[in-house]
C-alpha cells in the first residue's frame, strides 16, 4: 500500500510540473533551460514524495472494557478470512502493465541493435557512422537518425543531403539527447498509466529538434529543406531521427521566432512557491509518541509487559482480556495469544479473563517483563450455540497560459556615435579570418571563389547574435563564413550617449581560390601508392563539410590496392563488378575511400571524413 501511495504522489508531481511547463515556459526560446527544467522536474517528482514531517504527540493510556461472561450464548472472535483486497488487485494490474512496457522497450532495443549490426560501419572520433544501403533501408523502413554514439544514414540521404542531415544529427550526439529519450522510455515502464509521461517525451523531442535547428547556417535555406524532406520519413522509438512531420510546423515557427527576452528567465522562479505548496499539501506526516511526564521515581518502577495466554495444552487463546487490576489500562490477545502492556508498575496485578475460561490474577514482579500465563476452562459456561464474529474490513480508501509580459526587446541600431569594433581593430579581424579560414572542399573541387556578405548583431556585451548570410556563394563558402563569424571573440559594443547598445554590422569575407590552393594547411599529399598513373592533392576538410568528393581517373591497368601507411581495409559490395577500398586514419590526418570498377576506367573517389573536436 505504501508503494502505491508513493507512486500516486510521484504521478501527481509529474502532472504538476508539466502543467507549469505548458503554461509558462513552452513558448520561450530558452531551449536549453526548458530541457533542464523537464529533466529536473522528473528527478524532483521521485524525491519530493519521500519528504516526511514529524509531529510529536502525547500517548494516551489504553482503556479496555471487560467482557462479561454470558451463560446462555457465547461469542468467540474468529480469525479473519483471507480475502483479496482492491489494493492487491491494483498492484498486480500495475505490475502487469510494467512488464508489458518493459518487453516493448526491450523489443525496440533488439530492432535497433540488428539495424546497427547489419549496417556498414565507419569509426570516427566523435561517433560511429552506420551506412544503410537501399535494400537495408527499405527492409527496415528506416530513415537517418542518431542514438548515443551511432549515427545511422541511409543511402538516399547520403547521396542527396549528407551535409545538412549529418550536421543536424551530430548536434543530437554531442548534446546527449538520446540519454533524455532513454530516461523517458524507462519512465514509461514505471508510469505507463500516466499520460503526462508521453507529453514529457514529445516535449523533450521537440526541444531536441529546436536545439539542433539552431545550428543551421541559413534559416531560410534550412526551412525550405525541412519542408521538402519531411514527407514519408520513418522514425525509431528510441532514436533522434532527422525529420518528424508532426513537429515540422513548430520547428519552422521556432526558426523564425524572435529570441525571448532574458528578463523572462525570472519566470522559472515561479516553480519554487508552487513546489513548496505542493510539498506541504502532499507530504506524509508521522507522529512521534511522547510519553506523559512523570517523576523519575515512578518511571524507574514501570516497565513494558509482554506475555502469551494459552490453555493447559499450550494452545494459544485469542481474544483474552488482560487488564491491570484497579486500572483502566488493558489489552486483548492476538490470534497467537500474545499481548503487550506499557508502563505497568512493579507490584501491580494482571487480571486475565475470557468468556470460556476462568479468570486468573498474576502479580507483576519487578525486573520481569515476559509472562507465560495458562488459564483453565470454565465449566460453568453453558454449551449453547457458538456465534462466529468476523470483523468487517473497511474498503481501502488551471489558469490559461499567460503571454510573455517581459520588457520590450532592445532596439537594434545601425548608426551610433561609436560603432562596434573587432578586438584590435580591422587589421586584427583580417588576421583572424586569414588564420582560421578553411576552404571548403566542394568549392575547391568546383573551382569556386567569391565574396560572402554576412550580417549580424553585436549586443551590449559584445556578443554576436542573429548571424545571417545577406549574399552567398554556395559550395560550402556560406557555411564557412557563418562559422568564422560565430567563432569570433566578443567585439567592443557600439556606444550612444555614453551607453552601450545593440547594433547591426555587415562584413564581407572574400575567398581566394589561388591563395587557398597555395596554402599547405588546406590539404595534404596523397600517400604513396602503387599502380596509380598520377597523384594529386586532396583538400582537407575538418569542420563544416562533413562529406565532399574529388574524382580522378586512371587508365585501365593492373591496380594494386595498397596504401602505405596505414594498413588497408577491404569491404565487398553487393554488386560483384565493383569493390570498395577504404582507409581510415587517426584524427590527426584526413581519411579517404576509393571505389574500383572492373570495367572501363578505374575511378578513384575520395570522400573526406570530418575531424570533429
Amino acid at each position: 500500500m505504501e508503494m502505491l501511495i508513493y507512486l500516486a504522489k510521484a504521478n501527481l508531481y509529474l502532472i504538476l510540473f508539466y502543467c507549469c511547463y505548458w503554461l509558462f515556459f513552452r513558448q520561450h526560446t530558452f531551449f536549453q533551460w526548458n530541457r533542464i527544467y523537464l529533466l529536473g522536474s522528473i528527478g524532483a517528482s521521485f524525491l519530493l514524495p519521500l519528504i516526511v514531517f514529524y509531529t510529536p504527540v502525547e500517548v494516551a493510556e489504553q482503556s479496555t472494557e471487560m467482557m462479561q461472561q454470558v451463560a446462555a450464548n457465547a461469542v468467540t472472535p474468529a480469525a479473519p478470512e483471507e480475502q483479496v483486497s482492491w489494493s492487491q488487485i491494483l498492484f498486480w494490474v500495475y505490475v502487469s502493465g510494467c512488464m508489458f512496457m518493459l518487453a516493448k522497450l526491450l523489443r525496440s532495443f533488439q530492432k535497433l541493435f540488428v539495424l546497427v549490426k547489419n549496417g556498414e560501419r565507419i569509426q570516427l572520433e566523435a561517433y560511429t557512422l552506420i551506412f544503410l544501403d537501399y535494400k537495408q533501408a527499405k527492409k527496415t523502413n528506416s530513415g537517418s537518425f542518431s542514438f548515443f554514439k551511432w549515427l545511422v544514414v541511409n543511402q538516399a540521404d547520403y547521396e542527396n543531403n549528407p551535409d545538412t542531415i549529418l550536421r543536424h544529427e551530430h548536434v543530437h550526439i554531442r548534446q546527449w539527447h538520446s540519454l533524455d529519450i532513454l530516461l523517458i522510455e524507462i519512465l514509461k515502464v514505471l508510469f505507463w498509466a500516466n499520460p503526462v509521461v508521453w507529453f514529457y517525451k514529445r516535449s523533450l523531442q521537440t526541444l531536441h529538434e529546436y536545439l539542433a535547428d539552431m545550428e543551421a547556417a541559413n534559416r531560410d535555406t534550412y526551412a525550405h529543406f525541412l519542408v521538402s524532406y519531411a514527407l514519408n520519413v520513418p522514425g525509431q522509438v528510441l532514436t533522434n531521427h532527422f525529420s518528424n512531420a508532426s513537429l515540422l510546423k513548430n520547428r519552422i515557427k521556432m526558426i523564425y521566432k524572435n529570441r525571448t527576452s532574458k528578463w523572462l528567465l525570472s519566470k522559472y522562479l515561479l516553480i519554487l512557491p508552487i513546489t513548496v505548496t505542493a510539498v506541504f499539501l502532499t507530504a506524509a506526516r508521522e507522529y512521534i509518541p511522547q510519553p506523559r511526564t512523570a517523576s523519575p521515581a515512578i518511571l524507574t518502577d514501570h516497565a513494558m509487559i509482554k506475555g502469551r495466554i494459552s490453555d493447559k495444552n499450550g494452545k494459544p487463546i485469542p481474544g483474552a482480556i488482560v487488564i491491570v487490576k484497579n486500572k483502566t489500562q488493558g489489552a486483548a490477545t492476538d490470534k497467537d495469544g500474545n499481548f503487550e502492556l506499557e508502563n505497568v508498575a512493579a507490584g501491580a496485578s494482571l487480571v486475565v479473563s475470557h468468556i470460556q475460561f476462568k479468570s486468573k490474577e498474576v502479580a507483576v514482579t519487578k525486573g520481569k517483563s515476559t509472562y507465560a500465563i495458562v488459564i483453565e476452562p470454565d465449566d460453568t459456561v453453558l454449551k449453547g450455540p457458538t456465534i462466529t464474529a468476523t470483523p468487517n474490513k473497511p474498503e481501502p480508501a488551471a489558469p490559461k497560459a499567460a503571454a510573455p509580459n517581459g520588457k520590450p526587446a532592445n532596439k537594434t541600431f545601425t548608426v551610433a556615435e561609436q560603432k562596434p569594433e573587432f578586438p584590435g581593430g580591422q587589421a586584427a579581424m583580417i588576421e583572424y579570418l586569414k588564420s582560421n579560414t578553411k576552404y571548403p572542399a566542394p568549392a575547391l573541387k568546383a573551382n569556386v571563389e567569391g565574396t560572402v556578405i554576412v550580417r549580424f548583431t553585436v549586443d551590449k556585451e559584445g556578443g554576436l547574435q542573429n548571424v545571417l548570410i545577406v549574399k552567398g556563394v554556395g559550395f560550402g563558402l556560406d557555411g564557412e563564413s557563418v562559422r568564422l563569424v560565430k567563432g569570433m571573440p566578443k567585439w567592443k559594443p557600439g556606444i550612444q550617449n555614453g551607453e552601450p547598445l545593440e547594433m547591426t554590422q555587415t562584413i564581407e569575407i572574400k575567398f581566394d581560390l589561388a591563395a587557398a590552393k597555395g596554402d599547405k594547411r588546406q590539404g595534404f599529399q596523397l600517400p604513396k601508392t602503387t599502380g596509380f598513373t598520377n597523384a594529386f592533392q586532396v583538400a582537407k576538410v575538418e569542420v563544416e563539410d562533413l562529406f565532399s568528393s574529388s574524382l580522378a581517373y586512371f587508365e585501365p591497368k593492373t591496380f594494386k590496392p595498397s596504401v602505405d601507411p596505414p594498413k588497408a581495409q577491404y569491404r565487398y559490395q553487393a554488386d560483384s563488378s565493383s569493390y570498395r577500398f577504404m582507409n581510415y586514419q587517426s584524427s590527426n590526418h584526413p581519411a579517404f575511400a576509393m571505389s574500383l570498377q572492373t570495367t572501363g576506367k578505374y575511378k578513384y573517389q575520395k570522400q573526406q571524413l570530418k575531424k570533429d573536436n
